[in-house]
């Protein structure tokens, strides 16, 4: 096997985050027998990222391809903004509302998200980044995630960010542990056991 590198995301990528961020969609497995629109999954989850926060967005790639990656909002807010503005309207319109009464409950989900994006939370002035981080099964238990996450943070340090959030499935133990284990504190704890984790970043002087 050759090396696996850790590199900023480059639009040329998004076929192969997409397809990360598909396969990994099922509380970190293969989500793709859950989705009638992946479209939608990616237009909420991945796309947004390249096109609004590229230098904030790393990919693992090795000889088959991306494998994983950290895609990251700086300024969440400004993210949230840009996205009710620019961003989502096109997905409103072709994807109305009414198609939640013709697919699952995960395509549902994401209707609703795309018409109806969740609030900022109060803890968003404190921890004003946020990302996403996800790995296909081929590259989990290399060091690689630990890697993406301290790209990611490196960048967010030097780009003044005071502090980055996520969220963690409630199914997921094994990356809510390792989580805990490289730093992140628990911010938001919901009864199914998702939790919206958190870390205070240095400011450099």
């Amino acid at each position: 096997m050759t090396e696996t590198i850790i590199r900023r995301a480059e639009p040329t990528d998004l076929p192969g985050i997409r397809d990360v961020c598909l396969k990994t969609a099922d509380a970190g497995k293969d989500g793709t027998p859950l989705y009638q629109y992946p479209e939608l999954l990616w237009a909420i989850y991945a796309d947004p990222y390249l096109v609004f926060n590229p230098k904030t967005c790393f990919v693992a790639e090795d000889e088959l391809g991306i494998c994983g990656y950290t895609l990251a909002a700086l300024d969440t807010a400004a993210m949230q903004e840009w996205a009710l503005r620019e961003w989502l309207p096109p997905f409103q319109q072709a994807y109305p509302l009414a198609l939640v009464h013709q697919c699952g409950q995960n395509d549902q989900e994401l209707l609703h998200l795309i018409h109806e994006p969740l609030p900022l939370l109060p803890f968003v002035q404190d921890f004003p980044s946020h990302l996403h981080i996800d790995l296909l099964p081929r590259a989990q238990n290399r060091g690689l995630g630990r890697q993406l996450i301290e790209k990611l943070l490196e960048t967010l340090i030097a780009l003044s960010s005071k502090g980055v959030h996520f969220g963690v499935d409630g199914q997921n133990l094994n990356a809510q542990a390792f989580y805990h284990h490289i730093g992140f504190e628990d911010l938001v704890v919901l009864p199914d056991n998702t939790r919206l984790m958190g870390m205070h970043l240095p400011r450099f002087s």
